[in-house]
């Protein structure tokens, strides 16, 4: 895997409050900690955790304030195969200063409907951003969620179930609105955007969505939602997927974002690269 520093990932490090610390995860061991979690546990509000490239076969339990930070969505994968429930886990009280960024986020798919790569839930207001998320049961899960989480700029494809999902049961009431912004969506197994609740409780409130690019999902590309006003629903033009999912110069997910920004998680540009014909279960395979 090529070593690509995230231009975000860049400038969050720049703008970190001077008090704040930042630890480096680096499986190799040329970092402060060898796993991810190792580096989050130890992590306080407004730290940063900067994870080298590399293949980290765990799954992360969130803390609140702490900005997570990959080297890059195509070089960076946190792999949650063998691990109950969901990869990558936010549960709480979480504000907007909590940031899961540049990763590869796969293998969301133990036991229970809800697994997914990212589970936002409770009152998390998480702001998950630049990631690939791929290969899981459901790509990102919001569940039972009073907060205002902010879902932006990602790559969410090939998932088994759907790729978003807001929902909520138990009698339960909710009121936090999710933000779904920027993103890539598509070929989920079942819905692009879902958001729906069992018969004991109301729909949750319906997030704000613009500027995604909601394609070739299997049943629908959204349910129970409406598309966003810059929405749009068309091949993003990858380089060579299910390994390179970046955008061809020509996409019409280039440039076409909020404020002229790229829709997705990886900047346009197709550089030659060689990689043998692969099935998905094999792709999969490839990060157990």
């Amino acid at each position: 895997m090529k070593r690509v520093l995230c231009a975000c990932a860049i400038l969050a490090l720049l703008f970190a409050p001077a008090f704040a610390v930042t630890y480096t995860v680096d499986w190799a061991g040329g970092g402060d900690f060898l796993t991810i979690q190792a580096g989050v546990d130890v992590a306080a509000y407004g730290d940063t955790v900067y994870v080298l490239e590399g293949v980290y076969n765990e799954q992360v339990l969130m803390k609140d304030g702490v900005a997570l930070l990959g080297e890059g969505a195509d070089c960076t994968v946190i792999d949650g195969a063998g691990h109950d429930y969901s990869t990558v886990i936010c549960n709480g009280p979480f504000t907007r200063d909590t940031i899961i960024e540049g990763f590869w986020i796969t293998n969301g798919t133990g036991p229970g409907w809800s697994a997914s790569g990212v589970w936002l839930g409770l009152e998390c207001s998480a702001i998950v951003r630049y990631n690939i998320i791929v290969g899981n049961r459901m790509g990102v899960m919001v569940n039972y969620n009073n907060g205002d989480p902010l879902i932006d700029h990602n790559t969410i494809v090939y998932n088994d179930d759907c790729g978003i999902q807001i929902y909520v049961g138990n009698w339960t009431i909710v009121t936090g609105v999710a933000t779904i912004t920027d993103n890539i969506v598509g070929e989920n197994y079942y819905y692009g955007i879902y958001r729906g609740s069992d018969s004991t409780a109301p729909d949750p409130p319906a997030p704000m969505i613009d500027y995604n690019d909601v394609y070739w999902n299997g049943a629908l590309d959204y349910r129970f939602v409406a598309p966003g006003p810059n929405d749009i629903s068309l091949d993003p033009m990858f380089c060579m997927p299910p390994t390179n999912l970046a955008i061809d110069d020509l996409s019409p997910c280039a440039g076409t974002g909020t404020g002229g920004s790229d829709r997705g998680a990886l900047k346009p540009g197709c550089e030659p690269v060689a990689v043998e014909d692969a099935s998905w279960g094999v792709i999969k395979s490839m990060f157990r």
